[in-house]
């Protein structure tokens, strides 16, 4: 099979500089900072503009996460490259991230709903200009389009320590309607992207932009996740990855197509 199934998508955040801050702004001496995220962002939010764009942000006590279909980036706040600041005068909290531009949030209520409202939102990552829109919880999604994973592929999945180095730390979450990954960068700091199963096809709204199908190649049986649509999709313009999922060491294992390593639950 052709290692372009490899998840070159993956692979290649960390060349396309989407957060990359050239001219980071110093914090002000009488800027506050904390040690845990504010509870009134803390959840699981998304936007989307209902044609196949969407962004999902996820924020726990100390981590930071905000993910498309293309890219993302997550922070651990016990990271030494992570600060949060207070609001400035405009309510928005400050995610500050050594060497990347820093994730504006404020809570509030839009259109009756609970909502956050954040810089990166939308079509921020496509345009490479600050864009903010709205996250709603997750029952702004529509449930239509939902494509339930196989159960077997359910969890967290890992690279063994013994080949983080040669391969960094790279993590596969997949759900029942949803699959992410991502590399860790930096400690604590971890580019990736995410498929949601919840997100219309822009072609199709009855169906889910996120795809999962079997395939065999030289009599082997491989699972394929993607997208239906290749339009947010910028590396090698690569919009699926191909994984075998089977048994090693007497346990059960990933293998990615053009990735010579198993991958294990954990």
């Amino acid at each position: 099979m052709h290692r372009k199934w490899i998840i070159k998508a993956l692979v290649g955040l960390g060349l396309l500089g989407i957060f990359a801050n050239v001219q980071t702004t110093k914090v002000q001496a009488n800027a506050k900072t904390v040690s845990t995220t504010p509870a009134a962002l803390r959840g699981t939010w998304y936007y989307s503009n209902r044609h196949g764009w969407y962004t999902r942000v996820k924020v726990t006590k100390t981590v930071i996460s905000q993910m498309n279909q293309r890219s993302g980036l997550a922070a651990s706040l016990k990271s030494n490259r992570v600060k949060v600041i207070k609001p400035n005068k405009y309510g928005y909290w400050r995610f500050k991230i050594k060497g990347y531009r820093p994730i504006y949030l404020k809570s509030g209520h839009h259109n009756g709903q609970p909502a956050i409202k954040g810089r990166f939102a939308g079509r921020a990552f496509s345009t490479g200009k600050p864009v903010y829109a709205y996250h709603y919880l997750p029952n702004q999604l529509p449930k239509d389009a939902w494509q339930n994973i196989p159960t077997k592929f359910h969890g967290s999945w890992t690279v063994p320590k013994n080949k983080e180095k040669e391969y960094s730390h790279i993590v596969f979450q997949f759900g029942k309607y949803s699959c992410e990954a991502k590399e860790q960068i930096h400690p604590g700091v971890y580019f990736g992207f995410v498929f949601l199963g919840q997100a219309p096809d822009t072609k199709d709204s009855q169906k889910s932009s996120l795809r999962c199908y079997t395939r065999t190649y030289h009599n082997k049986k491989y699972w394929v996740f993607g997208l239906r649509s290749k339009t947010y999709v910028q590396y090698d313009d690569v919009s699926d990855y191909a994984v075998i999922y089977t048994t090693n060491d007497h346990r059960p294992a990933l293998w990615f197509d053009g990735l010579d390593t198993y991958l294990y639950k954990f």
